[in-house]
């Protein structure tokens, strides 16, 4: 692992390399499960999928409607996830397990 090694060679690593790494995670996630664009605010997370994600839209349907206070359709293929998040990290870990409960949702 690169970061592995980084930290190996150069000690702990800046939170902006950090943050690289995990932005680089969240690609990697949201392409194998059809994500094609994520986009991170203070208050709030945009994620659009893919014509062909892998995500039945029916489950999407579902998550939001089990917490609209969380998440709202914004159209047929983007996703509003409205929570704050300050921090840059908070706004990735929030991603990271929302995609996390994605790939559980998969057919």
């Amino acid at each position: 692992d690169l970061q592995i090694e980084m930290i190996d060679r150069f000690g702990l690593l800046p939170d902006s390399t950090k943050n690289l790494f995990a932005a680089t995670r969240l690609k990697l996630f949201s392409d194998k499960i059809g994500i094609d664009k994520i986009s991170l605010y203070d208050d709030k997370a945009h994620l659009t999928f893919a014509d062909k994600t892998t995500i039945e839209p029916i489950k999407i349907i579902n998550l939001v409607q089990q917490q609209p206070r969380t998440y709202q359709l914004k159209s047929q293929n983007q996703l509003i996830i409205k929570q704050e998040m300050p921090e840059d990290i908070e706004r990735i870990v929030l991603i990271e397990d929302l995609l996390k409960k994605l790939c559980q949702l998969k057919s």
